[in-house]
């Protein structure tokens, strides 16, 4: 995973309570994405794809949970975010490089109207870019 990602998964590890619904981008089996879950043991809304059909057997829940996560990313519908939260439990919030690779540009403001930044790390190799954690309200 990239540097960015491994100082904030060692935060987690230490200031995030196991049992916190992480929200993070998601994708395929064996790729980089699912680090946060992976990597700390917290629980996602969607892990790897095709992992995730595989035990399932079906792909509508999944096809749902990634435009649902990809709404949450990505709208300023504060409504629609919302329930999309409450709905999964997430928690908190992971903002880093495979999130902006996967959903373009990211509303900082509005996560952070959503809650709190409880981590945020500046050094990415692309300056508009930052790894943050908003712990919702």
């Amino acid at each position: 995973t990239m540097p960015e990602d491994y100082k904030a998964i060692n935060w987690i590890n230490e200031n995030i309570e196991r049992k916190s619904v992480i929200l993070e981008a998601n994708s395929d089996s064996y790729s980089d994405y699912q680090r946060i879950s992976v990597f700390t043991g917290h629980t996602t809304v969607l892990g790897w794809y095709t992992h995730e059909w595989l035990w399932r057997g079906d792909t509508d829940v999944l096809n749902e949970r990634a435009a649902d996560i990809s709404d949450i990313y990505t709208s300023n519908d504060i409504k629609k975010v919302d329930e999309l939260i409450n709905k999964y439990k997430i928690e908190y919030i992971y903002v880093g490089e495979l999130e902006y690779d996967k959903y373009g540009s990211i509303d900082e403001l509005f996560l952070e109207s959503l809650g709190e930044k409880v981590y945020e790390s500046s050094s990415s190799s692309v300056l508009d870019r930052k790894t943050y954690i908003i712990k919702l309200n």
